[in-house]
């Protein structure tokens, strides 16, 4: 359950995942009155945000347009790491630009399909990754990528 914090003025404070309502009754957050709303849906393998996203987020830049561009090539199966998708793109050494593309683009990009360059899963939403994966024929152990169809972890 995602919980939004605002302070007494509506501005916001923090963002926090939190199990269930009952699991943090807050009424400050860092030292300021906090005004708590509740979203109850669970968070969905699927996102509001649509493929406009990435034609607004990357028509001004030309390294965000291909990276965008890289990833969306990436086919079902096809797991690499960020430094790849750099390198492919033509920026190698810009995997952490990748990292914040991907971070920002919710499910308007296959973010799934890119990894550490050791195979391990980022620390974001590692569960839906995993599942995702799997659901592509990706081998996977301790949440870390062992085999992959076709790209980096290929046999």
């Amino acid at each position: 359950m995602r919980k939004f914090c605002r302070d007494a003025e509506s501005r916001p404070v923090d963002d926090m995942i939190v199990g269930s309502q009952d699991a943090c009754n807050q009424n400050q957050v860092r030292g300021r009155e906090a005004n708590i709303q509740w979203n109850s849906e669970p968070m969905s393998s699927k996102s509001s945000k649509t493929s406009d996203w990435t034609a607004r987020e990357s028509e001004t830049d030309p390294m965000r347009t291909a990276f965008v561009r890289t990833i969306e090539e990436l086919r079902p199966g096809e797991v690499v790491s960020y430094g790849d998708v750099a390198a492919r793109a033509g920026y190698p050494r810009r995997h952490r630009a990748v990292g914040q593309l991907l971070g920002a683009s919710f499910d308007a990009l296959p973010w799934w399909r890119v990894v550490y360059n050791d195979g391990r899963l980022p620390p974001v939403n590692p569960s839906l990754q995993e599942q995702r994966l799997l659901e592509e024929g990706v081998t996977m152990k301790r949440m870390r990528v062992v085999e992959s169809p076709l790209g980096r972890f290929a046999s």
